[in-house]
């Protein structure tokens, strides 16, 4: 496992191309569980529906669920990315 945010668009590109089948991202939704306020809760939720929506732009297809991580009280989203395309690593990259 390792943060995106530690690669460049390039290396992410050449990992993506690698991947003949499914990956999963896992998205952290900090908010839920700590935040009283909705404005904080539906920022976090717009933020990973615009990841997976363009994620989905160059992947063959992609599923979402929500997931409670129990260890650290914590909900995340995991995204399930099948066939990724170039041009994965500049949807991070813009993000």
């Amino acid at each position: 496992m390792f943060h995106l945010g530690d690669l460049e668009p390039e290396e992410l590109d050449r990992l993506a191309s690698g991947v003949h089948d499914t990956f999963v991202l896992v998205l952290p939704v900090p908010s839920i569980g700590s935040s009283n306020s909705h404005i904080d809760i539906a920022d976090d939720l717009i933020e990973i529906s615009w990841i997976a929506e363009s994620i989905s732009a160059v992947a063959g297809s992609v599923t979402a669920r929500e997931d409670y991580d129990a260890a650290r009280f914590r909900t995340r989203y995991l995204l399930s990315v099948a066939n990724p395309t170039l041009g994965f690593g500049h949807v991070r990259a813009a993000a």
